[in-house]
This record gives C-alpha cells, sequence and structure tokens, in this order.
C-alpha cells in the first residue's frame, strides 16, 4: 500500500497542501522505495540544499540534471518486483514534479510577509479636543467622543487614517500618495485640502478648501480590504471602487450627507464646532442635545414629545449652560439639573 500513500502525498505536494509531516513522510517513503536509493541520493541532496537558513537564499542549479537522472533510472532493468516496475512510469512523472514543486514552494515560502499594519489610536473623551499632527505634515482636530487610528509608519503609495465620530482634516498636498479616510459605512479621498468628516451623527462630509471624493461602501467588504492594505497599496482605489455603492464630488464650500447608501449633495456657508460655533439647520432636537453632548461633555436627556422638534440656531462661543437653556425655551420645555446625575433634563411641560 506503499507506493498509493506515495503517489496520494506527491499530489498534495503538487496541489501545495502539504504540510511539514506529511513532507517528511514523503522524503522517507522516497527514499525506502526499492530501486530508487542511488537516484534519492541526489534528490537527498537538494532537499538539503534547498534547507539552509532563509540568509542564505540558496539556489536550484542542478533541477533538470536530476529530472532526467531521475527518469534514467526509473527505467533501469532493476530487480524489483512487477507490481512496483508497473508504477514506475507513474511515480517517475510524479517525482519530477516533486522537485519542481518543492523548489518553488519553499522558494515562495522564503520571499518575506509583508507586517500587518500596526495602527497608532487616539480617543477623546465627551466634552474634550485633541490635535493629531502627522508624519507628513497634516493635521486633524478630533472633537469629543471621538477615535482616531492611524499607521504608526508611512506607507509607500498611499496615506490612510481610520475615524469614528467627528474631526477636521488639513491634509498636506502629495499628489503621488493619496489621503483617505476610512468611516464604518463610507470613505473619503482627497490629495490635500481641509474638510469636517461626521461619522457618527449625521455621516456628513464638508469641504472647506479644495476637492473631495466620498464613496459609500459597504462595511464589512472594506474592513477585509483594510487587513492586507500594505500588500495592495496601489490596488487600493480600485478596490474601494469594487465593494462601492455610490460615488459623491465634492467642492469647496460643498456638504454631502450619506442617508443608505446615497449621498445628498448641498452647499454651506457657516462655520461650524472647531471654530467654537454649533449650527443647527432644521434639524431634530435629539441630534442638536447629540452633538451639543459630543461639544461639551454634558449629559442632555430629552422627554420624547420633544426630541422630534425642530431647530434652526447657532451657538457662538456659548457655555453648556447657556446652550441647554437656549434649547429648552425655544421648544417650551422645562429645564431641571439633576444634580445626583448630573444630567440635564428637558421635559414636556
Amino acid at each position: 500500500m506503499q507506493h498509493k500513500e506515495l503517489l496520494r502525498l506527491i499530489e498534495k505536494l503538487k496541489a501545495k497542501q502539504i504540510d511539514t509531516e506529511e513532507l517528511a513522510r514523503l522524503k522517507r517513503l522516497l527514499s525506502e522505495t526499492a530501486g530508487t536509493k542511488e537516484l534519492l541520493s541526489d534528490m537527498q541532496l537538494t532537499f538539503k540544499d534547498l534547507e539552509f537558513p532563509e540568509e542564505k537564499q540558496p539556489v536550484f542549479p542542478q533541477q533538470e540534471a536530476v529530472k532526467a537522472r531521475l527518469l534514467y533510472e526509473l527505467r533501469k532493468d532493476a530487480p524489483v518486483s512487477k507490481k512496483l516496475r508497473r508504477l514506475w512510469p507513474a511515480v517517475g512523472v510524479a517525482a519530477s514534479v516533486l522537485i519542481i514543486a518543492v523548489f518553488l514552494l519553499l522558494n515562495k515560502k522564503r520571499q518575506p510577509v509583508p507586517a500587518a499594519i500596526t495602527w497608532q489610536t487616539v480617543e477623546t473623551k465627551h466634552g474634550e479636543r485633541k490635535q493629531v499632527t502627522l508624519g507628513d505634515g497634516s493635521s486633524i482636530l478630533l472633537n469629543g467622543n471621538s477615535t482616531l487610528q492611524y499607521p504608526r509608519e508611512n506607507l509607500e503609495n498611499i496615506r490612510i487614517v481610520k475615524l469614528e465620530g467627528e474631526g477636521f482634516f488639513e491634509v498636506a498636498k502629495d499628489t503621488s500618495r493619496p489621503f483617505y479616510v476610512a468611516a464604518s459605512d463610507f470613505v473619503t479621498r482627497v490629495v490635500g485640502t481641509s474638510f469636517n468628516i461626521d461619522s457618527k451623527i449625521e455621516n456628513t462630509v464638508e469641504v472647506n478648501t479644495g476637492k473631495v471624493n466620498v464613496f459609500s461602501v459597504d462595511g464589512a467588504q472594506f474592513q477585509s480590504r483594510l487587513v492586507d492594505i500594505r500588500t495592495n497599496q496601489r490596488q487600493f482605489q480600485q478596490q474601494i471602487e469594487q465593494v462601492s455603492f455610490n460615488k459623491a464630488i465634492l467642492e469647496k464650500g460643498q456638504k454631502a450627507r450619506l442617508t443608505g447608501n446615497t449621498w445628498t449633495v448641498f452647499s454651506f456657508n457657516t462655520k461650524n464646532w472647531h471654530n467654537n460655533e454649533l449650527v443647527y439647520l432644521n434639524e431634530p432636537l435629539q441630534q442638536v442635545v447629540a452633538k451639543a453632548y459630543r461639544f461639551y461633555g454634558d449629559s442632555i436627556y430629552v422627554s420624547p414629545r420633544l426630541s422630534t422638534a425642530r431647530i434652526t440656531i447657532t451657538f457662538r462661543n456659548k457655555s453648556a449652560d447657556q446652550v441647554v437653556k437656549t434649547l429648552s425655551e425655544i421648544t417650551n420645555g422645562k429645564l431641571i439639573k439633576d444634580k445626583k446625575s448630573n444630567v440635564w433634563k428637558i421635559l414636556n411641560e
């Protein structure tokens, strides 16, 4: 039954599905098979050469010579059983494949596998802001309750960060290395511009200078692309397009909001939180207080009956107390401060 095991192992090696123990077993079977010991003395040397440490970079100059010797030896009349002799043609072909396959397999193994990216993480609490400067000179002002991740080392062909929450970006221009901001549902691509991204409450991109490309994406598929990003830098743009549903191009003074998989683009001429201004244009009260909580850090509870009330107002350099009191007044709500839980409550009177 050894010949069946021998052929099975060679087939596994040919398909690159053989493990270390099976490879050792294959070598042992070949060396023990009657009539092949003289031949396999050459093959054993080949295996030995290939198993040198990687830094020695072994080569395989005797491939054709060993293959020719293999076929010659297997055709010689040797005092072996008729059953084994019938198997020699198959063993000859399979063993020649073995030499080439082992060489290719081990040579591939020697090729260095790029290490996975190590991400540096910056987080903010509600009411906290942090400034992050990247190695290329780009800067990000991170709003409260947000997380930014960026590679510890520079990538050769692209620049990329991951954002959960809100951040204002001022990206240094570099046309040879596009800059990507990856959020859970969309990706933003620029080469050098300033813009604001809110990926948690509104799903919006707001352009202050330059031009921005935004792609709505399948989050799960996109995350799988991020795992191998170091080896796929040049194909990263194509991969984004493969998993995207929709794309929009924004210029200075334009804002895009993602609803489902669809971008809605409109103009804006207001400042934003990074200018110490909070601008709300026909937004539900529940969304307004969520943004205020992120910016100020004060917890605010809103009565369900008031949560859908639409608000249009701008706060410039106002304290949290002033903002909450104003919101309660324009919604005809009753404002209570729960000192025990330190929570503002806007209740329906």
